[in-house]
């Protein structure tokens, strides 16, 4: 509801922020997560869709302090049988 109202200044190409890494870290077997994430990645596509965005940026890094949780890096502790 908010991204049609906004009044796009200063840059010439806006798109909108979509992180590649959780909080939580990885939740490859959890379908509740990936529930979520499939609803929020409708949610950003009809965003982009009905504002002045250009598209979507996708921001692999991972900024949180605990590296168990970066879902980009294999960790036998997090996936270990």
């Amino acid at each position: 509801d908010y991204l049609p109202k906004i009044s796009w200044k200063k840059f010439t190409d806006n798109f909108v922020v979509l992180w590649g890494c959780g909080s939580t870290g990885p939740c490859w077997f959890n379908d509740t997560a990936w529930f979520k994430i499939e609803t929020n990645l409708k949610k950003i596509s009809k965003a982009v869709s009905l504002s002045k965005a250009k598209g979507i940026f996708f921001d692999p890094e991972y900024y949180l302090p605990n590296p168990k949780l970066n879902s980009w890096k294999y960790s036998t502790q997090v996936f270990s049988a």
